[in-house]
């Protein structure tokens, strides 16, 4: 049994761990302060503490803080924690992290002894290194996460990162998105071809002779399949993971609705598909025909790739064929999470270089200033998630709807992520209480009112 001494307003809970090698008890110490001031509900809190620190103790899981460094815990952390509560590509995220930017700074320093003023500085340096706030806020997100473990397991009286202060975070200014005119140019030119330029280059024949090979322009046109995963991208706000880890079956071409119910997780030498972010990603989608137009004719295709590659295909076939996946390597397997992004940034390019040809040909000045207008600006792909947000928020659409199609927990997610779409709708509030209040009275307002009183 425990023995509890008391200490000022706090209790000392000592438990007996054995001999050592000489016959002398082993003993382990709990400084521990009751949050709870009623006698009776203080006396309850203590005796838990000391039935826990107890159990710890004799199944050989307490670990002293005084004597464990915070990389050494955080090793606990990882196999007593991370393992059962984070996904796999969240655990070793925060790992990444914690060696990156962590262990150098406090990793050595035993972990009952690291203050909020470490871990404050750890954030005032990633601040004034340049860092966004979305960087500086995971940084101390893996942090915490050891700390409060820590916390939890009565390593530590109090959680140091409770009291730090974070950066301010910077949605608008952080967010880019297409305006409506440039998503429709975007869509529109994965119709059209565009030339690739292949330049003056060397080969070598089968003697080991080599040879030039004059440069020469060829005419190109985005796959199919990419075409339709942009559409689902900007029509659907879906994120990149989630449309990777899409077969055939999760598609509903009568109701017209895809089923999102997991995505795809990026671990050291593969990928892996996992439950999506949130249990409120879990939903389904209705989108426009065009999208299951796309679909249709993409799967056409995919069925004739199957065929043509016999063998070769590692997807499925037959009966089991809508189990493969709608995005797919040039064998059937999963496509690359990289490949969507990469692409999209050459298509980009793609389109502004033939804008820039375009401009080249006109011979007036003013002419080729509204032409170079139409470029687009390079986003990311994740982008193309707060494009249809921006474009639905923007046109009326409720938050509740936007959110549930983003796949949110909550509306207020969507509401701080996106506060710059609805700053059109307040004016346009605002508007309409103007023209309500300075519109001119009526005769038939004034009898209205005569009647009324009368």
């Amino acid at each position: 049994m425990a023995n509890i001494e008391k200490r000022g307003n706090r209790v000392r809970i000592v438990v007996s761990d054995g001999l050592d090698a000489n016959g002398k008890q082993i003993k382990r110490y709990l400084t521990y302060t009751p949050k709870e001031t009623a006698p009776k509900k203080r006396e309850k809190e203590i005796l838990a503490v000391a039935v826990e620190f107890e159990r710890q103790v004799k199944s050989g899981k307490y670990y002293d803080g005084n004597k464990m460094s915070f990389i050494e815990f955080s090793a606990v952390w990882e196999k007593e924690w991370a393992v059962y509560n984070i996904t796999e590509s969240v655990k070793l995220s925060y790992i990444a992290i914690l060696k990156r930017h962590i262990f150098p700074e406090i990793g050595a320093l035993k972990i009952s002894k690291i203050s909020t003023l470490h871990c404050q500085k750890i954030v005032n340096k990633l601040n004034e290194s340049g860092k966004t706030p979305a960087t500086v806020k995971r940084v101390f997100a893996a942090m915490n996460s050891v700390f409060r473990y820590a916390y939890k397991m009565r390593i530590i009286e109090e959680n140091p990162c409770d009291r730090c202060t974070l950066p301010k975070m910077q949605h608008d200014s952080d967010l880019h998105y297409w305006e409506l005119e440039q998503a429709k140019r975007f869509l529109a030119f994965l119709d059209q071809p565009y030339p690739v330029e292949y330049g003056k280059r060397k080969r070598t024949d089968k003697t080991g002779n080599q040879y030039d090979v004059t440069g020469y322009t060829s005419d190109h046109r985005t796959p199919l399949q990419f075409k339709v995963f942009y559409t689902l991208a900007i029509y659907g706000g879906f994120r990149c993971g989630e449309l990777l880890a899409l077969r055939w079956n999760d598609v509903y071409f009568d109701e017209r609705t895809i089923s999102i119910n997991k995505a795809v997780a990026h671990l050291p030498h593969e990928q892996k598909i996992k439950a999506p972010k949130t249990p409120a990603a879990i939903r389904d989608i209705v989108l426009p025909e065009v999208c299951f137009d796309l679909l249709k004719l993409w799967r056409e295709e995919q069925q004739r790739l199957s065929i043509s590659l016999s063998n070769v295909w590692k997807g499925y076939k037959g009966k089991e064929y809508d189990h493969n996946y709608i995005f797919i390597q040039n064998d059937g397997s999963m496509m690359s999470l990289w490949t969507p992004g990469k692409k999209f940034s050459q298509i980009i390019n793609h389109y502004n270089e033939s804008i820039e040809s375009l401009a080249l040909k006109a011979k007036d000045k003013k002419d080729q200033d509204a032409i170079k207008e139409m470029k687009l600006p390079m986003i990311r792909l994740h982008d193309l998630r707060h494009t249809s947000a921006t474009l639905l928020l923007g046109n009326n659409v409720d938050i509740e709807t936007v959110s549930r199609r983003l796949g949110h927990a909550k509306a207020s997610i969507t509401l701080d992520v996106y506060g710059h779409a609805m700053k059109s709708k307040d004016k346009t509030a605002s508007d309409k209480l103007d023209s309500l209040f300075n519109s001119p009275v009526t005769a038939s307002d004034n009898r209205s009112e005569e009647k009324r009183y009368s």
